[in-house]
């Protein structure tokens, strides 16, 4: 009886230990690896076209690179920025909601919004957060993600 106690104590640690808590207002993932900035911004450049997310605009010698507004599958369209430095890259991005306003010919257009961890599941700044994390784990095969 003891040992099997024991064993569920220690498979419930190791299960905490693994499971790295995202903290709530996260705007912004951390990928640190070993690559120098320029590698890694022709990695980021390189999964980005791989994964069909078209860039807009790229600056090597600031090492960033900010994605065209894009709808991945079931959330709001999102634009992501990636601010790529020696040993890590940052992740950040906005959204939109998706609704323009018209009254009296007036027409009050969406803006982007800042991407968070925060709200109920199903919620857009939910959705928009697992899509960059999302992202984010597709480039850090075997590095460490933080987020802040």
């Amino acid at each position: 009886m003891k040992t099997t106690i024991t064993i569920l104590f220690i498979s419930l640690g190791i299960g905490f230990v693994h499971a790295q808590e995202i903290p709530k207002r996260a705007s912004q993932i951390f990928i640190h690896n070993n690559k120098t900035q320029g590698e890694n911004f022709i990695y980021v450049s390189k999964h980005l076209v791989s994964e069909n997310i078209e860039i807009e605009k790229r600056d090597q010698s600031l090492g960033t690179i900010t994605t065209a507004v894009y709808s991945p599958s079931k959330t709001n369209p999102i634009m992501l920025m990636f601010f790529c430095q020696d040993s890590v890259i940052r992740i950040t991005g906005n959204f939109k909601l998706g609704m323009d306003i018209n009254i009296g010919g007036v027409v009050a257009k969406d803006n982007l919004s800042k991407i968070e961890n925060r709200g109920m599941k199903g919620s857009p700044f939910k959705k928009t957060f697992e899509a960059i994390n999302n992202v984010a784990k597709s480039l850090s095969s075997e590095s460490e993600l933080t987020y802040k």
